[in-house]
């Protein structure tokens, strides 16, 4: 059963970096197209650099999981690389616990600021005009995400493993 629960939750991260993929090729055709437009003196996209921002922001925190996933976060490869493998497996241990209380505070955070701004009826009132808490909805669900990611760290490092992809998923 657990590895059928693994299973789907790197399908899920995989479906999120495609989606954060998608995003990014979005705002290359649409900044492509908006500085075309300007260039032949057709008017511009006002809406492009607001979309951009939001899609900035949504493709890093959609993105996230699978970069840990991968072990691609950041991390200090060249202290480690030095450390004994005991050493090296108590800061493996030391950082996936680190990321696992950080990103359960901003999963707190985030859903109880999103929550509030459903409850307050926020607006985004720029060039576009939506409710606050759509835009904010995403960073606990993504947050949470990477709380099991790094629960699953632990886990390996735990079970004698190095942290990260270790072949599941696509």
């Amino acid at each position: 059963m657990l590895a059928g629960v693994s299973r789907a939750y790197d399908r899920l991260v995989l479906a999120m970096a495609a989606v954060s993929a998608a995003i990014a090729a979005g705002l290359v055709v649409m900044i492509c197209l908006d500085v075309a437009l300007r260039n032949i003196g057709w008017g511009n996209l006002p809406w492009a650099g607001e979309v951009s921002e939001y899609g900035l922001y949504l493709m890093t925190i959609l993105g996230a999981p699978w970069v840990l996933s991968r072990g691609g976060h950041v991390k200090m490869d060249i202290v480690a690389n030095h450390l004994r493998p005991a050493s090296r497996r108590w800061l493996n241990l030391f950082v996936a616990l680190l990321g696992l209380g950080v990103t359960l505070v901003l999963t707190w955070y985030g859903a109880a600021v999103t929550l509030a701004s459903m409850a307050r009826g926020s607006l985004m009132l720029k060039t576009l005009v939506f409710p606050e808490w759509w835009l904010l909805a995403p960073l606990p669900v993504a947050m949470a995400i990477m709380a099991v990611g790094f629960l699953r760290d632990a886990g390996r490092v735990l079970a004698g493993q190095e942290p990260g992809f270790h072949g599941e998923g696509g």
